[in-house]
């Protein structure tokens, strides 16, 4: 029989002894290992903290090999760093965590390749994220037993090891999150959709001043500070979390210490081992809404200072232009005397429109603009937009090209403001193309969307402009030659006029020098049910050949606007009174007994409106036509003026022409 091998003879076993010393040693050296390793696992599997088993590992390892230290490093590639993990020699903490850098780490590793330690790596995919190191002072042969027996320390240690790393990313992750949500003042809280408890953090009882420990208590405390109106909102939203998975809220809320709140709330729907809660987040947004209203606010006095410049700016246009008139009744053919008319009467239309354009700013921004919408033909539309623009387009010797459809199209639109839109984008194209330039007008129908499109060969578009082209205030560089600039309010009200229009506007350009194109799409009408209305140029009136002169009392606080318009209508051979109060124009009206009341709305002490209810309740001045001449014209302050008793409105500077049109009416009626 082999010696050396163990034979089974019925029950009992017989072992038989290698004679090979070397062989014995192996034996006795494994068996001793397996009674420590046995031993070991007996007493970590007592211990539940993974950081406590691995420095019991490391203290019976150094007893065991009589080493004079073992430690373990984990290697942190990303960070850069190796976190090394030995038994402290001091009192408190069995363990010792320190930091080194990697580079540091490795370099000592290459430096100390010698017989004084044993180490261990643990690998994963490839790479070295740990390792196990047995040291000892002096050097020592280490044995193939004392290898294998760090080796399979190491078994033990690498779970416990990865164990404890988990550990401390799930506690240093929410560390991070508790210092963030101290920072950010952000609170977490739970509802049971079932039992309808609440449950809040810390944080959250903080943030919302709750002083109740916790079940129905807490909650009725929170109840209780949330706003009668918002609490069945919150409830709400909590109820539609369950099937929409996500929701927020923010509701007001009394704060026993802070007073008035804003609370935000974001919640979502948490599903685990067959049950349902909402997880959310609270945070205090007052000083948000706070700022959120202080920017309305602004925004507001902002638009009423627009509306208010825009309307008093209207004032000294009406003088001015009244006085171009004058100079044109007495310019005798001088040249002088007609070049300063032309350029009077040109520069107040200017200024008219940007007026214009400053009401439209204030109008558009609060949301006050309103169409009046009805079928009519596109080039009904493009004829009054080129007639606008020609002046500047001729002023600047442009050749302006326009090529509309053969067949009819229709449109829902109010002609002035998609008339507006297609002036201004022809107006963008003048003025910033140099002169003698093209410009050219263009209109398709293609299944039921009509397509505008204004190109020019002009300066172009920088492309970091472009995004931002249809941006309030937004303009390109100006030269000096350009003195037509605007405002940079065009374009803005281009794309909000076509957005109300149901339509959208876009810009293109290659770049500088390069011309631009800006398409405008709008809805077209089909079928032919609808009834269009042509729209219908201002016809001149003629007056009766001999037309009576009219008794016109002229009522502004405007002194110089009050006399110029009394004069020229003085010149067109009218009985004229000028009055500049209110008190005035009642007294005046028994006396001078007027056909026509030219009566300003902005008057000190007592408006136009109310003049007008006076003067309409003193008998015998129901024949009387009363005209309001104010700078708002909004169909709101026509409404109203009408309501007061006035026959007609006239915005400020009143058009010489629309005047004379309503005065031949008059005498037309009091023949």
């Amino acid at each position: 029989m082999p010696k050396g091998n163990l034979q089974p003879i019925g029950e009992p076993t017989i072992i038989t002894w290698p004679e090979n010393p070397q062989e014995l040693r192996q034996i006795v050296e494994a068996n001793e290992r397996m009674s420590f390793l046995l031993a070991v696992s007996g007493e970590l599997a007592g211990i539940r903290s993974p950081q406590e088993v691995i420095c019991t590992a490391m203290a019976r390892l150094r007893e065991r090999l009589g080493a004079a230290r073992v430690s373990v490093a984990e290697l942190d590639e990303a960070r850069g760093e190796a976190i090394l993990l030995r038994e402290s020699n001091g009192a408190g903490e069995r363990i010792e965590v320190a930091s080194v850098p990697l580079e540091t780490f490795v370099t000592a590793e290459l430096e100390n390749r010698d017989t004084h330690s044993i180490r261990v790596p643990l690998m994963k995919a490839g790479k070295r994220v740990a390792q196990l190191s047995v040291v000892s002072t002096t050097p020592r042969e280490w044995t193939a037993s004392e290898k294998e027996l760090v080796r399979r320390v190491s078994d033990i240690v690498w779970p416990a090891l990865e164990m404890a790393r988990a550990e401390r990313r799930v506690t240093m992750s929410e560390e991070r999150l508790r210092f963030a949500q101290g920072v950010a003042r952000i609170g977490t809280w739970e509802w049971d959709p079932e039992t309808r408890a609440a449950w809040f953090s810390d944080e959250s009882r903080e943030l919302l001043g709750l002083h109740e420990q916790e079940g129905t208590a807490l909650q009725e405390e929170w109840k209780r500070n949330i706003y009668p109106k918002h609490l069945s909102q919150v409830y709400a939203m909590l109820e539609e979390c369950t099937s929409c998975r996500v929701c927020e809220i923010e509701y007001r809320y009394q704060h026993p210490e802070r007073g008035e709140r804003w609370i935000f709330s974001k919640a979502g729907l948490v599903e685990h081992a067959g049950h349902r809660h909402i997880v959310g987040i609270c945070l205090d947004v007052t000083g948000r809404r706070q700022a959120e209203e202080a920017l309305k606010d602004v925004n507001r006095r902002k638009d009423e200072f627009l509306a208010m410049l825009a309307h008093e700016l209207r004032n000294p246009l009406a003088p001015i232009r009244n006085a171009a008139q004058l100079l044109n009744a007495h310019s005798s053919g001088k040249p002088e005397i007609e070049w300063a008319r032309a350029v009077i009467e040109r520069q107040t239309k200017h200024l008219a429109r940007l007026v214009d354009g400053l009401l439209d700013v204030s109008r558009m921004v609060s949301g006050q603009i309103t169409l009046q919408k009805k079928p009519m033909e596109l080039s009904e539309v493009v004829q009054d937009a080129v007639e606008t623009s020609r002046p500047l387009i001729r002023l600047r010797k442009h050749h302006l090209t326009v090529q509309l459809p053969e067949q009819p199209v229709l449109l829902e639109a109010d002609l002035t403001r998609l008339s507006q839109v297609i002036s201004n984008l022809l107006n963008n194209a003048a003025k910033y193309t140099e002169e003698g330039g093209q410009i050219r007008l263009d209109a398709t129908v293609d299944n039921g969307v009509v397509t505008l499109r204004v190109r020019d060969t002009g300066l172009g578009v920088d492309p970091q402009l472009l995004p931002h082209i249809f941006d309030l205030f937004t303009q390109a560089e100006r030269t000096p030659d350009r003195s037509e600039g605007g405002l940079g309010i065009g374009l803005t009200l281009v794309k909000r006029l076509v957005e109300l229009h149901g339509g959208a506007v876009e810009a293109h350009s290659e770049g500088l020098g390069s011309g631009a194109e800006f398409i405008v799409r709008l809805p077209a009408l089909t079928g032919t049910t609808h009834s269009v209305e042509k729209a219908v140029g201002r016809v001149p009136v003629a007056a009766p050949a001999d037309a009576r002169s009219l008794r016109i009392l002229v009522v502004d606080d405007n002194v110089d606007a009050a006399d110029s318009i009394a004069m020229l209508l003085t010149m067109e051979g009218h009985q004229t009174r000028a009055v500049n109060t209110a008190r005035a124009a009642l007294l005046a009206v028994p006396d001078f007994k007027p056909e026509v009341v030219l009566l300003d709305i902005g008057l000190p002490e007592m408006d136009g409106y109310e003049v007008a209810r006076r003067l309409r309740t003193q008998s015998g001045h129901r024949r009387m036509r009363l005209v309001a001449v104010t700078g708002y014209g909004q169909p709101a302050d026509r409404r109203r003026a009408h309501a007061a008793g006035f026959d007609e409105h006239m915005v400020k500077p009143v058009e010489p022409a629309a005047l004379q049109d309503f005065l031949r009416v008059v005498q037309s009626d009091v023949e």
